[in-house]
């Protein structure tokens, strides 16, 4: 899951730096016309690509349906893991959105604080994959993803007290590797074939919900404080809530065979 994450940040580092500039140059329509162009592409590229896995047509005819939904115990623990996802792709977000901007108040032209936030990205384009590979191998795994999570709120404060911003994005795109391939991977151990694919979708449906709630709650913060640090200390409160819902993760994990 952390290699498949690692186009994640790619796409969205690759936007903060390009994007602007032809925004600029041609447009903001013709900005949002290239992003939309690429999403044809990858659309492209999965009918002509992608094969499903062996065996998958025999389990589909054994009644893996889209809509299949998992029993309540499964579905809590889903419905805990996209909660966890979605809090941690908010505090991302705020990073490359209010931490652009904050920095752009602070001084920076708008071009170069978009730079300065992609680094984290960039970063994480490598850090997703390899701690995802790291805690694999670990003893420790949860332990070590919590205090991921802890180093990404640290790395938000940090930007949000204006302390060396550019050491901050770094420590934040370093602490982001070890959360997404963890918590994506998480609802596998309570969805069974049958359900998977409705469970994944759920899981998605969760974060998207996360995704579009919380950048409006931290725009709220801001306006309310004239200010884009203020949404930054939501993203603090976002990373840190990771913590505890991996734990209820665990706590409430299903005690049935998960195959």
């Amino acid at each position: 899951m952390g290699t498949l994450l690692s186009s994640w940040p790619f796409g969205i580092a690759l936007g903060l730096v390009v994007q602007g500039r032809i925004a600029e140059s041609l447009g903001w329509r013709t900005g949002m016309a290239i992003a939309a162009l690429f999403c044809l592409f990858a659309l492209i590229l999965i009918l002509v690509v992608y094969h499903p896995p062996p065996g998958a047509a025999a389990r589909a005819a054994g009644g893996s349906t889209w809509w299949n939904p998992p029993d309540w115990p499964s579905l809590r623990s889903v419905l805990i893991s996209g909660s966890a996802w979605g809090c941690l792709n908010v505090g991302l977000i705020i990073l490359f959105s209010f931490g652009a901007s904050l920095l752009a108040a602070r001084g920076m032209s708008l071009q170069d604080a978009a730079t300065v936030t992609s680094i984290a990205l960039w970063i994480s384009i490598f850090s997703v994959p390899v701690g995802g590979y790291l805690l694999q191998r670990s003893t420790i795994p949860r332990l070590l993803a919590n205090l991921s999570y802890l180093a990404g709120a640290l790395a938000l404060l940090a930007l949000y007290l204006d302390t060396w911003p550019v050491l901050a994005c770094i420590l934040f795109g370093l602490a982001l590797g070890p959360g997404p391939g963890v918590l994506t991977a998480m609802p596998s151990r309570v969805r069974r074939p049958e359900n998977r694919i409705t469970g994944l979708a759920i899981l998605a449906t969760v974060n998207s919900a996360f995704m579009g709630i919380g950048p409006m709650i931290a725009g709220i913060f801001a306006d309310a404080a004239h200010s884009p640090a203020a949404a930054l200390l939501l993203g603090v409160a976002m990373m840190l809530a990771c913590v505890p819902l991996t734990i209820l993760f665990e706590a409430t994990l299903p005690r049935v065979s998960s195959n």
